[in-house]
């Protein structure tokens, strides 16, 4: 039994799970912080960042209108991931879906309750994140990814 709960898909869903909560968690302490701190000297610093816009800084909508957006394409994304579940389609599209689901709905938790998203990781002083941006990355990597391989083989 223990066995059958400790699979490596269920280890990947509790990891997601850390990592979104890791977000929210030095997304309190950006926010809270009281000035730049640096992790690696002049490659990596620990910093509060308001990003009003999307991914690379692209400015799309009022921030009342993205959140409204971002809203409606999670929502689309977990009945999306339901469906999947239901139909036992394949279960490799799940941990990344996950992944961007949770890492976007972190952001749009942001954006619903201060109207920015919370960055926080400075890297080489030329761009600035957070942990759920990475995980929307990655899960967007991989899709495209094993799209491409299933297209080739």
């Amino acid at each position: 039994m223990f066995k059958k709960i400790l699979n490596i898909k269920n280890i990947a869903i509790i990891m997601i799970a850390i990592f979104f909560l890791f977000d929210r968690y030095l997304k309190y302490l950006a926010l809270n912080s009281e000035g730049p701190r640096e992790l690696v000297k002049n490659v990596f610093n620990f910093s509060f960042s308001k990003n009003y816009n999307i991914a690379f800084s692209l400015k799309v909508l009022s921030p009342e209108a993205l959140t409204i957006l971002i809203a409606i394409i999670i929502l689309l994304l977990l009945f999306y991931l339901i469906y999947l579940s239901k139909k036992n389609y394949s279960k490799h599209l799940t941990l990344p879906l996950l992944a961007i689901i949770l890492g976007a709905f972190s952001n749009w938790l942001d954006r619903a309750l201060y109207l920015y998203v919370i960055d926080y990781f400075e890297v080489l002083n030329i761009s600035i994140l957070n942990i759920a941006d990475i995980m929307i990355t990655l899960g967007v990597a991989y899709l495209l990814f094993s799209t491409y391989i299933k297209k080739r083989a």
